[in-house]
């Protein structure tokens, strides 16, 4: 059978425009996020400030849950603090940040890639076990 849609209004500051519930076996989800209808010109300088990272949805139960926060020079450099709540060895490390004009790019000298829209990043390993990353953008705590 066919996902479930669910559309929001899109405005957000996280462009979150709908969600996606599948009524699988897998119970898959998703998130479907507001788009320009320009041609995307993507720098550095769009990924800059703290954001918070989890694991969107543990694709074979096997990882553990996780809360880490990331800040991101927006100059190619970011500094992690890792905050699991179980052991996780496969999550970005300091390190360096590349992003392409089409809001691809990765983290961690290519071991991350991901897409962006500058205020969500999308993540995938690409060694171990799969897990989907998400890093949104946040406000330090107060």
């Amino acid at each position: 059978m066919p996902p479930v849609m669910y559309l929001t209004n899109g405005s957000a500051d996280d462009g979150i425009a709908g969600f996606l519930i599948g009524t699988d076996t897998e119970a898959s989800s998703g998130e479907i996020l507001r788009q320009s209808a320009s041609l995307p010109n993507y720098v550095l300088a769009n990924v800059c400030g703290n954001y918070a990272a989890s694991e969107a949805e543990g694709v074979d139960g096997l990882n553990v849950a996780f809360l880490t926060s990331f800040t991101f020079t927006g100059r190619g450099g970011y500094t992690v603090t890792p905050q699991p709540t179980g052991a996780r060895s496969n999550l970005p490390h300091l390190g360096m940040i590349s992003i392409g004009a089409d809001g691809s790019g990765n983290l961690d000298g290519g071991r991350f890639p991901f897409v962006t829209n500058g205020a969500v990043l999308f993540a995938i390993p690409d060694s171990g076990d799969p897990s989907l990353l998400v890093f949104t953008e946040s406000a330090p705590p107060k």
